[in-house]
């Protein structure tokens, strides 16, 4: 049964369940690999009693790590056969889920929250992490579309274009 007999669009056939859940899988281990690399971070800082200064390897690796993860499975979803809107759609989505999880989360996590701190960091960090996915998934979608090769082309006589009965001769 396809879309257009259930009543749908080609497109919703293309953004369905399995789209929407493999999205928010993707979300989802950004975000884990955020709270991962802030848990660790964290254990570092009390670890060495706040002499340890700021920890900015740590981030440049968080960063390091989202932008090649991005690459590789844009990479993947695009060599299995994702379309490219719903590749592009899909990792839009993702990096703006992740980057917008940030700042909240730590903002959040300040005592008291301080929503003007939070709002300033959605309109800066956000957009700057969202971008740190966004692009690599592009390029290695693209690159992972690339890698699976045009379409099987059919010639004019093969029997799949043909009118039954049509050997391709002449009326003769």
């Amino acid at each position: 049964m396809t879309a257009r007999s259930r009543g749908g669009s080609p497109a919703s056939a293309r953004f369905g369940r399995r789209w929407t859940f493999g999205t928010l899988g993707r979300a989802l281990a950004f975000i884990l690999a955020h709270l991962v690399t802030m848990f660790l971070l964290a254990r570092q800082a009390r670890a060495s009693n706040g002499q340890g200064g700021a920890n900015i390897g740590g981030g440049l690796l968080l960063f390091a790590i989202e932008a090649v993860a991005a690459f590789v499975w844009a990479a993947v979803d695009g060599r299995r056969g994702v379309g490219p809107a719903p590749l592009g759609v899909r990792w839009a989505v993702v990096a703006v889920v992740a980057g917008a999880f940030g700042p909240v989360y730590n903002g959040f996590s300040e005592q008291p929250p301080d929503l003007s701190v939070i709002l300033s960091d959605l309109a800066t960090v956000s957009s700057f992490v969202a971008a740190l996915i966004f692009i690599p998934a592009v390029i290695g979608g693209g690159l992972g579309l690339g890698m699976r090769g045009p379409a099987p082309r059919l010639d004019a006589h093969s029997p799949a274009t043909s009118p039954p009965g049509d050997d391709g001769s002449d009326f003769s």
